[in-house]
């Protein structure tokens, strides 16, 4: 396995989300995408996964929360690349 500092490529993506209501003021969210698909120089497959919990304290502000999963997998010449990250995240939402 060769690195190469400049290598880089641009991958088609499609995928969609989707908001389910718990409670007041509270989401449960669902996001997935798939891209690359070997076009060109895009990745062989990148897969995107993530589940949120969403609580919208006021018109400003919100608190997120979740789990993602992002695998991806690229091969071009000496250059090959087959990870797989996952792990918990947490966010601030301001909305003005």
């Amino acid at each position: 396995m060769k690195r190469d500092d400049t290598l880089a490529f641009v991958d088609p993506i499609v995928g969609g989300r989707v908001f389910f209501p718990l409670a007041k003021g509270w989401t449960l969210g669902l996001r997935g995408d798939l891209g690359g698909f070997g076009i060109g120089n895009a990745s062989d497959l990148a897969a995107n996964g993530n589940v949120s919990i969403n609580w919208q304290l006021n018109d400003l502000f919100s608190l997120h929360g979740g789990y993602r999963a992002l695998y991806m997998k690229y091969n071009s010449g000496d250059n090959e690349w087959n990870a797989t990250q996952h792990g918990p995240w947490f966010g601030i939402g301001f909305t003005f």
